[in-house]
């Protein structure tokens, strides 16, 4: 069977003729591209199938993944929570260090951090600005749309393919 792209080259070589006759569709040119079209037909709709196919399977798997993604989630949580029980029980027993056949368990002070409770107002030497700038698309759309030119910026028409 022939891939789309020849039957394009068909087509269009069938077009040729047909200009080439004074624009005159002839019964056998006729012929041609009724059998083209059904061709052409039959391999549109089996690649627009297999797009749907392949858009529902990046769904399940976009499904999936947050599926997983909470899964983690909640098993990172479960870490922390008996990490922060084992913490609790060998401080209470004051062990520093447990020796186990998977390797030493050892509780250690970390670093002191800074915890800024709600509400506090800053003195302005605690303050850091950041500032972040960024393309305002929707000007440089406007700009360009009216006839302004804006250098490295064009407007680009795109085309999607909507399967119904």
């Amino acid at each position: 069977m022939a891939t789309l792209y020849e039957l394009t080259g068909h087509y269009a070589s069938i077009m040729e003729e047909i200009e080439a006759n004074g624009g005159e569709l002839t019964p056998d040119a006729e012929q041609k591209l009724d059998a083209i079209r059904t061709r052409l037909d039959r391999k549109v709709e089996s690649i627009a199938k297999m797009i749907l196919t392949l858009e529902g399977q990046a769904d399940v798997r976009a499904l999936e993944s947050e599926r997983l993604s909470k899964a983690a989630e909640a098993s990172r949580k479960g870490a922390e929570r008996l990490r922060q029980y084992l913490i609790r029980c060998l401080d209470s027993l004051q062990l520093k260090r447990v020796q186990t056949e998977i390797g030493e368990v050892m509780v250690r002070e970390n670093p002191p951090r800074v915890s800024i409770h709600p509400g506090t107002t800053l003195d302005s030497r605690f303050l850091r600005i950041r500032t972040t700038t960024e393309p305002n698309k929707d000007a440089i759309r406007e700009a360009l749309a009216k006839g302004e030119v804006i250098k490295g910026c064009s407007l680009v028409r795109s085309k999607q393919l909507e399967i119904r």
